[in-house]
């Protein structure tokens, strides 16, 4: 929190094998450190260290808990979205398709965490070029639902309309700038780390 993440890697990597040789690699503890990691190396944009953490994250939850648990899903989820961000787009369409539909099967459409994977499917499927089912899944988020429960840290209605301003702007309709101008400008208001759609954002009016 103090914008130091190097000196708390380095901390929490010094405290991995004290807290494995105490409590054991598949003790509460030791995933609470590797949570930890996991949420300093995404916030650091270190996508290719968290990727392995989430991946094995997933494997421990599942098996603590079974496939078909919402906290499985919810860490599904959590390593399609670093999978999206370290650009590795066939495993990250994987694991968003996944992690969406057990989500959705779990939670139901209109949760938080159901509505935040499909902003972030929709976000890869901006990136991959798959316009079509970008489109289709902007048609399916509630944006009530992502700023009651404040799911986005800008106003979701200007990330959705700078998602469509990408689409607008990839047919030719230049009327999507002003909404992928919002978007940018929006973002820049918060703290929240300059994503793979932040940087679409940026591209696309550069």
């Amino acid at each position: 929190y103090q914008n130091r993440p190097d000196e708390a890697l380095r901390m929490l990597s010094e405290a991995e094998p004290v807290i494995a040789g105490r409590f054991g690699a598949k003790s509460f503890q030791f995933m609470s450190l590797q949570t930890e990691t996991l949420a300093v190396a995404t916030r650091k944009g270190d996508y290719a260290r968290a990727f392995g953490i989430a991946e094995r994250l997933h494997e421990a939850v599942r098996a603590q808990y079974g496939e078909q648990h919402p906290q499985t899903a919810k860490m599904l989820f959590t390593w399609g979205f670093v999978a999206h961000e370290a650009e590795r787009d066939d495993q990250a369409t994987g694991l968003l398709t996944a992690a969406c539909a057990a989500l959705e099967k779990a939670l139901g459409i209109k949760s938080a965490l159901t509505q935040n994977c499909l902003v972030t499917r929709a976000f890869l499927d901006l990136a991959s070029g798959e316009l079509a089912r970008a489109q289709d899944l902007l048609g399916q988020i509630d944006v009530g639902v992502l700023r009651a429960f404040r799911a986005v840290d800008a106003d979701p209605e200007v990330i959705r309309g700078g998602a469509q301003g990408l689409i607008d702007l990839s047919k030719g309709d230049a009327s999507g700038r002003k909404k992928v101008l919002a978007a940018i400008e929006a973002r820049d208001r918060t703290v929240q780390p300059k994503d793979r759609f932040y940087r679409l954002l940026k591209a696309a009016v550069n």
